[in-house]
């Protein structure tokens, strides 16, 4: 277990987040001989208790009025990885039961549990469980792309498929994470699933109810 862990990524002005994409990168284009199912390495659990992590990209500018995605603060981290497996063309993890506070927005995240995996091709994070503030989501997230690096055109390059199911959001939160210029009332029961690009995507068996 790891106690009090700090871990901290900062991007200096001219640097990119390419850099840890080059990572990713290399460590995909490993020996393509071994078969993509051989457990290179595995770990059965880590706890970590009262972590903390923080990224700064100082390529961009601190945003106050919501979440800043490029400035991230997660402290009073707690939570159970089990287990750790990794592939040759794979990473993945299972979180459970992970507590912590976005400091700089005071944004408290409960009870986290999914399984995450990782490849050259997609990301994804299925049978999301999650509370914050008052709202509950839970469901599935994947990201398509041909490669990592697409990450940082996320617009244009990477296909996300969104399943909701049965979440509860109000919708005065949303402006945590987008603002809105003005604080919308309402709770919304979510199901559903959104499919595409940002800019090119559809919905399918949505269905909202307040």
């Amino acid at each position: 277990s790891f106690e009090n862990l700090l871990c901290a990524t900062n991007f200096a002005k001219g640097d990119s987040i390419l850099n840890l994409n080059s990572f990713i990168d290399a460590w995909m284009k490993m020996d393509t001989s071994i078969a993509s199912s051989t457990l290179i390495f595995s770990v059965n659990s880590i706890d970590i208790k009262n972590g903390e992590f923080r990224l700064d990209d100082f390529n961009d500018e601190i945003k106050k009025d919501s979440l800043d995605y490029s400035h991230l603060c997660f402290s009073k981290i707690d939570a159970e990885i089990k287990p750790i497996s990794i592939y040759p063309d794979s990473f993945c993890l299972s979180v459970k039961n992970l507590n912590l506070i976005e400091k700089r927005m005071n944004l408290p995240v409960r009870n986290l549990s999914c399984d995450f995996s990782i490849s050259s091709k997609y990301m994804s994070f299925d049978h999301i469980r999650v509370s914050f503030l008052e709202n509950f989501i839970a469901g599935f997230l994947r990201f398509n792309y041909d490669k990592p690096g697409d990450m940082a055109d996320f617009n244009e390059k990477v296909n996300m498929t969104l399943r909701l199911d049965t979440s509860s959001v109000y919708l005065k939160d949303i402006s945590i994470f987008a603002p809105t210029g003005k604080e919308i009332p309402g709770l919304v029961y979510a199901t559903g699933s959104y499919i595409g690009k940002t800019g090119d995507f559809f919905l399918e068996n949505v269905i909202l109810k307040s």
